[in-house]
This record gives C-alpha cells, sequence and structure tokens, in this order.
C-alpha cells in the first residue's frame, strides 16, 4: 500500500517530528521500510530530472548527487 505523511503539520514541535524520524530509521534499519528509488541523477542534470517529475513518468524517488 501506499502511506504518506504531510510533514509541515509537525515542522515546528521538535519533539514530535525527531520522534517520528526515530520511528521511521528504525523501520528503515529493520528493513520494514525501504523507499522505491526511480534514478539518481548528476546536479547539472537537475532540469532532466524535474521534467522526469512534471512528467509524471518517475516511479519512485529521483534523487540528485553532486558531480
Amino acid at each position: 500500500g501506499m502511506h504518506g505523511v504531510q510533514i509541515l503539520y509537525w515542522w515546528d514541535d521538535d519533539a514530535h517530528v525527531t520522534r517520528a524520524v526515530g520511528e521511521l530509521l528504525r523501520l528503515y534499519a529493520q528493513g520494514v521500510v525501504r523507499p522505491v528509488i526511480d534514478g539518481v541523477t548528476p546536479f547539472s542534470q537537475a532540469a532532466r530530472a524535474h521534467a522526469r517529475l512534471e512528467s509524471r513518468a518517475s516511479s519512485g524517488k529521483l534523487l540528485l548527487r553532486p558531480d
């Protein structure tokens, strides 16, 4: 299934964000949560990654890496 969280609701609640991120990292370390990565693009080609997002062709996270 798909799950999402609007973190802006918690942005000013440091304790809540700290707990939530800690729980997320714990679940990641246990292998319960795994992000789907569509691709990794160098910063110099960020426009290409942005175009892929806008076209809705991606099926996961698009990561930018330093050149």
